[in-house]
């Protein structure tokens, strides 16, 4: 195997263009035909007894090109090993196919793959978390009543014109640019008037308007539409108006906190609210110096991440959301319209995400870190526990998916976080990777193996 070219073709994206010697083609077809003698069924010959030129005159094609591809990707692998690449994508092949070749002649042929970059990692040595001084606020207190009370909300039907603060049941025909606008179209939607979470111009369109009235509104959709392609375009809405009604928020009254549960007045209920909160504090703490740790790390290491694993991270991203508003009735869909900075704000998260995986992935090998089949089975445990469910039907389910790998590696990483939020000073010194422990070396014996850019 010869490399003729190594050229960058797009963000962690290598052009490599290779020759095969044809002996190397030589040896996998010969390996093909040895393989394939020992079972043919060939008319006029016992099983496994054809000739070599009987079976080269009714396969010869199709077994050459078997072996030509599979030199290839044999030599493409070599050379991705010497030019010390990580593949995240299975290589794109061309010019494998040449039917001018002859049989002395080497291969010569390019293939394309994504790539994990080398990266200098910044000195984490001194990294620690961030501390805060957090308690629990009167704020906090009020803003969690506020939201009790409007988890008891009541919707009267009004017969008036809409005004702000309405909820307004509509259905909605839409166009875009003379099409059928099918995601926009809604047979029955509630939109709350004034909220700003429509496309601009969208609320202050029903203002006025009366049950049974249809409005026509023409609408040129924003620049940070979710959509790229439709941004900037004239959309119309067709929008009948089926319901208006008003939000009617209970009184915060003694009343009130008897029909919240076993509370005499509304200071018991306030009083109940902010143990809670103070419950919950510890993990809020927890959380926040994880953050810390990890926007230091982000904010330290600036690189370009393979486009195919920001994307992986991202369908996982949004899957996870849609079958979350989808519990609560809602769809990812729906969330779009009313955010129309979720896809920007989800396809950051994704590359921040992707970007720590490779961060917190090249110090787990400096610190040889690695996740023990205890670490696996602790973690997961603690995550059904998380979970309210069953950790044998957690294991059951992981393994039915095939998810042992992709929660081994949030295993892997959660023990890497661990390892950072230690002081700096009470941190143990790597081992030298020749002194590690007969412990360590037998969970690396017994890891399961894992593909390259494995995403979540």
């Amino acid at each position: 195997m010869k490399i003729l070219e190594s050229t960058d073709v797009g963000t962690c994206r290598k052009k490599l263009t290779v020759e095969i010697p044809p002996d190397e083609v030589g040896k996998e077809l010969e390996d093909i035909y040895a393989e394939f003698s020992r079972s043919a069924d060939v008319p006029g010959f016992r099983r496994g007894r054809a000739p070599r030129y009987v079976l080269q005159m009714r396969y010869g094609r199709a077994f050459t090109k078997e072996a030509i591809r599979k030199a290839a990707e044999q030599g493409f692998k070599e050379a991705l090993k010497e030019q010390g690449l990580r593949a995240v994508t299975e290589p794109e092949f061309d010019g494998l196919e040449n039917p001018t070749r002859k049989e002395d002649e080497p291969i010569t042929f390019s293939g394309e793959v994504e790539f994990i970059p080398k990266f200098e990692l910044a000195d984490y040595s001194q990294l620690r978390p961030a501390e805060q001084n957090l308690e629990v606020t009167e704020k906090e207190v009020v803003e969690t009543l506020e939201s009790l009370r409007k988890s008891a909300a009541l919707y009267q039907s009004v017969e008036r014109p809409v005004q702000n603060g309405d909820f307004v049941t509509c259905s909605v025909v839409a166009t875009l640019e003379g099409k059928p606008f099918e995601e926009a179209s809604h047979p029955e939607i509630i939109i709350e008037v004034g909220s700003k979470r429509y496309i601009k111009g969208f609320e202050d369109g029903l203002l006025g308007a009366t049950v049974g009235e249809t409005r026509e509104l023409d609408i040129v959709l924003p620049d940070d539409y979710p959509v790229e392609e439709n941004r900037g375009k004239q959309a119309h809405f067709s929008v009948t108006v089926d319901e208006i009604k008003v939000e009617q928020l209970p009184e915060l009254d003694d009343d009130f906190a008897k029909d919240m549960g076993d509370f005499e007045t509304i200071a018991d209920l306030k009083d109940h609210i902010r143990k809670g909160l103070e419950q919950s504090l510890e993990s809020r703490k927890e959380q926040n110096l994880r953050e810390s740790i990890r926007r230091q790390l982000l904010d330290a290491n600036q690189f370009d991440v393979p486009p195919s694993m920001v994307r992986a991270r991202l369908n996982y991203i949004q899957a996870v959301q849609d079958m979350e508003l989808r519990r609560r009735g809602s769809s990812l869909d729906e969330a779009r319209h009313l955010n129309q900075n979720l896809v920007g704000q989800n396809q950051i998260r994704a590359e921040e995400e992707t970007r720590l995986s490779l961060i917190l992935d090249e110090i787990a090998k400096r610190e040889n870190l690695e996740v023990s089949e205890e670490d696996y089975r602790v973690y997961v445990s603690n995550l059904a526990r998380r979970e309210n469910v069953d950790p044998v039907w957690y294991f059951r389910r992981i393994e039915e998916q095939d998810l042992h790998a992709y929660y081994e590696r949030n295993a892997l990483e959660e023990k890497v976080m661990n390892f950072l939020m230690i002081p700096p000073e009470d941190r143990a010194p790597a081992p030298a990777p020749d002194q590690q422990t007969e412990e360590s070396q037998a969970a690396a014996s017994t890891k399961m193996p894992q593909s390259a850019g494995d995403e979540k």
